[in-house]
């Protein structure tokens, strides 16, 4: 339905249908609201995000050249990454979750730089995972390569981007974090159309889905042409 984009043909039938019945009248009254859709994906807090986005490059490297990453690849990765991020038992202590997620940015670094650096890899480096791990880590972490201004570190609230910008998973780029009155989400938002007249049935006419930090008062005008 998606490929074909049959769901558009699919509503404009019934629509179709419904004018033809005398269900849907000329310049009637049509009201529009959104709701929350959450992502197909585990929602992962921050420090769970940078393992996981870890763990899912390396999953990829094992997979398109499985001999390189048992020659380079440090044997304690296996253990750090490993598992999936929700089972990895993670320190309560702010000041040790802060060490964690400094070691795992600096071996983020540490594959990107051994990938992008070597020859032996070249044919590993269009993987879509190391895109990601790369976009991650622009959000995630400060990095200076200045001789003598080295420093690497995990930015701050104020240092990221805003949450339409902002990352939640690695399996779903799109997905972003919102909150709606007292509604919080990772995903997306839906804004669906209907009829209301008086004596006629409320039918769905428009809907159209967008990141979830979409303000809903500047969809007005695609609603209203769509």
């Amino acid at each position: 339905m998606l490929a074909h984009d049959a769901t558009q043909r699919f509503l404009d039938t019934v629509l179709t249908t419904c004018k033809a019945r005398g269900w849907i009248k000329a310049r009637g009254i049509q009201r529009t609201d959104s709701t929350h859709v959450l992502a197909a994906i585990r929602t992962l807090n921050r420090l769970e995000h940078m393992l996981e986005t870890l763990r899912l490059a390396l999953n990829q490297l094992s997979e398109a050249d499985p001999q390189w990453v048992r020659g380079w690849v440090p044997r304690e990765w296996y253990e750090r990454y490993g598992p999936r991020a929700d089972s990895f038992h993670l320190p309560k202590a702010a000041s040790q979750r802060e060490t964690l997620a400094v070691q795992i940015g600096a071996d983020g670094y540490t594959l990107m730089d051994t990938v992008l650096g070597h020859d032996a890899a070249r044919h590993l480096r269009p993987l879509p995972a190391l895109e990601v791990l790369r976009c991650v880590w622009l959000q995630q972490y400060y990095r200076c390569t200045e001789p003598g201004m080295e420093e690497m570190r995990w930015r701050g609230p104020n240092e990221r981007p805003p949450s339409a910008l902002l990352m939640q998973s690695p399996y779903d780029l799109e997905a972003r974090y919102c909150t709606k009155r007292d509604t919080e989400w990772v995903g997306y938002k839906t804004h669906v159309s209907e009829t209301c007249d008086e004596g006629y049935p409320d039918l769905i006419t428009q809907v159209l889905t967008t990141l979830s930090t979409t303000p809903d008062c500047v969809m007005g005008p695609a609603i209203q042409q769509d």
